[in-house]
């Protein structure tokens, strides 16, 4: 052990400093256009700020290995990013990708010390450095990978609000459109007296509405981002019944009755799943006990017969 470490250690070192002194070469290239004029144009775009502090972010020193280490996960930019946009987490794709890096240096350090320390106390393990090794693997690993098993958790949950949230909602608009009230209105009002992810999006569609943006865009866009195929799917037979002129009243009863018998079906599937569970104690368990006494005591009965 004493004598793998300094050689570890000063591999490290060494490796870090190449690492350093070839990041400063590389931030001072020349920049791109893009680059140049992002810094310029941050405070009008959202997306030329983004830019603009990824790219500073990414020049010299450990920020560059930060930022190229990171674009190296297998990950789709595009469908991390929606993810994102999904659950509502504030933080950009970029960012993800860097803590992603920063838990699995994290983890590469917590296996290096949990491998020596298997290596130190216990005897006849094996090879020291595949002690260390293994253990390294498997820590970076796990910690790499709990944010994406994070993030998949959040979206199955807001997608199961969701599920639970888009019939009462389109039954509220449908009620108050058969009122008399126009949808706009009546998104207004829902988006006031309820709760939940779809009534937020429905406040923001009122408040871009305000803006001038244009009633249908602005309730096509909430698909995009909650992610959810049946409030996309919904939402986009409203938008095109405004804009052909169907009776938006009806095609929300509509919607409201498929959306009931989906989720009336998915029910029942999951009451079929649950059946199915329920037999794996009864056959595993159970039955096993069962017919353990009720042959244990003849088996007894014949071995003190012939004894």
């Amino acid at each position: 052990m004493t004598g793998l470490a300094a050689p570890l250690a000063l591999g490290v070192l060494l490796g870090a400093g190449f690492w350093l002194c070839s990041s400063v070469f590389v931030a001072m290239r020349n920049h791109r256009l893009s680059d140049r004029v992002a810094p310029r144009v941050a405070r009008v775009s959202r997306a030329a700020f983004m830019h603009a502090v990824e790219g500073a972010q990414a020049r010299g020193g450990y920020r560059f290995l930060l930022h190229s280490t990171a674009r190296l996960i297998p990950v789709s930019r595009d469908s991390l990013a929606r993810r994102l946009v999904w659950v509502e987490q504030g933080v950009s794709e970029a960012s993800f990708r860097q803590g992603v890096v920063v838990r699995c240096a994290l983890g590469l350090g917590v296996g290096v010390g949990t491998g020596g320390l298997v290596v130190m106390l216990g005897s006849g393990v094996g090879s020291s450095a595949g002690v260390i090794a293994g253990a390294a693997l498997i820590c970076a690993l796990a910690f790499a990978t709990w944010p994406f098993y994070q993030l998949r958790r959040a979206v199955r949950s807001v997608h199961g609000d969701l599920d639970g949230e888009i019939a009462a909602v389109l039954g509220f608009l449908a009620v108050a459109v058969a009122g008399g009230e126009t949808l706009p209105h009546a998104v207004t009002r829902v988006s006031r007296i309820g709760s939940g992810r779809l009534c937020r999006e429905l406040a923001r569609v009122t408040q871009e509405v305000a803006w001038g943006q244009q009633f249908g865009i602005a309730l096509s866009a909430v698909g995009d981002r909650t992610g959810h195929a049946a409030t996309s799917r919904a939402l986009a037979s409203i938008a095109t019944a405004l804009a052909t002129g169907a009776p938006v009243a009806s095609v929300l009863r509509d919607e409201v009755d498929a959306l009931q018998a989906t989720r009336a079906r998915l029910v029942i599937e999951r009451a079929s799943r649950q059946e199915v569970g329920m037999l794996l104690p009864l056959v595993f368990m159970i039955l096993p006990v069962t017919v353990l006494f009720a042959v244990f005591p003849g088996i007894a009965a014949v071995q003190s017969t012939f004894s």
